[in-house]
């Protein structure tokens, strides 16, 4: 349960956005704690007591001391999304560059989750010209350091081939050289995702049995050579890095956990891991989901990333104390 409190605002930047915000008639609540984090602001729904509209994130002084406090934000938006949060995030250099431009966006974000909650609101505040910009607030404004990205967008494999027979008429071994095609597009991939992707490269709507059958046997051709390899039901070329894909605009069929390679986990965790300079075990769980394109973190999602963390524990790869994940160092690092 969300509750106000009585912190203070963190940063001059934050108060700023939040007396904006007031001037504009919203009722602007700072410091609202949510399963022990804490909302920089929070936009109190009218229509119904008790409850807010939007979270606002402000990345005031606590984001710009260190690289950790950047890292607890984006843990954090990403855990209260969980609980259902919808959140806007401001940041300072726009506010501070742009003020008015910056304040129309918070509150079109505003509206729009008003909106997507059923609660209307006949007239939309009015935004006025010219916020002023004190000496102090221009001061905090800093340049913010871009973040590797964790992920690459997921790539299907989609190319012209000949169709002039059916799937099942054509020879193992030519179907075994559109399999390695497809694997070397989007291994690891799993074994029924192979036959999807050969089904819709035919213009098939469904694989039936004699597809199924068909790509069964030229998988066996394909494995017979040393390039491909398999992991469980998934199949990867030998020697190619394993990138850690983001599939939130991938096919609803790569959209599953259970279609997520336990190796791609692996690297995720790992990358989650040594960019943030080590992870609670919490974080690398949200993180990971994120980074291959979860947006909510499902039981089924999480039990499948803590066994990934737990095998890499059991590989020493990483290590574990109090809760929190490093690189394990050995001599030979």
């Amino acid at each position: 349960m969300s509750r106000a409190t009585d912190r203070d605002f963190d940063s001059i930047f934050e108060e700023q956005v939040a007396d904006a915000l007031t001037e504009h008639g919203y009722l602007v609540r700072q410091q609202v704690g949510q399963s022990g984090f804490f909302i920089d602001l929070a936009i109190v729904d009218p229509e119904r007591p008790g409850r807010y509209i939007i979270g606002i994130e402000c990345d005031g002084a606590a984001y710009h001391s260190s690289r950790t406090a950047r890292d607890r934000d984006r843990l954090r938006q990403a855990a209260l999304e969980d609980h259902g949060w919808i959140i806007h995030r401001i940041w300072s250099t726009d506010w501070f560059k742009a003020p008015n431009s910056q304040l129309r966006n918070t509150i079109e974000a505003i509206e729009a989750a008003r909106a997507r909650q059923g609660v209307a609101n006949p007239k939309p505040p009015k935004i006025e010209p010219s916020l002023p910009i004190t000496r102090e607030s221009a001061a905090a404004a800093v340049n913010v350091d871009s973040e590797p990205a964790l992920s690459v967008p997921y790539v299907e494999a989609s190319f012209a081939l000949s169709t002039r027979h059916d799937i099942h008429e054509v020879s193992p071994e030519y179907l075994a050289g559109i399999i390695r095609k497809i694997i070397e597009i989007e291994g690891p991939i799993h074994h029924d995702e192979i036959v999807i992707r050969v089904r819709m490269l035919w213009g098939q709507k469904r694989a039936g049995q004699r597809i199924q059958s068909a790509v069964d046997r030229g998988l066996a051709v394909a494995s017979q050579e040393k390039a491909i390899s398999f992991d469980g039901s998934f199949y990867l070329i030998v020697g190619a890095p394993i990138k850690v894909r983001d599939r939130s605009q991938a096919s609803p069929s790569l959209r599953k956990p259970e279609m997520l390679p336990p190796i791609e986990l692996r690297v995720a965790v790992m990358a989650v891991v040594e960019q943030n300079l080590g992870a609670d075990r919490e974080e690398a769980i949200i993180l990971t989901s994120r980074a291959v394109g979860f947006r909510a973190t499902s039981t089924q999602l999480r039990e499948m990333i803590e066994q990934q963390i737990d095998f890499l524990i059991s590989l020493d790869v990483l290590t574990e104390v109090d809760g929190r994940l490093t690189r394990s160092v050995h001599r030979s690092d």
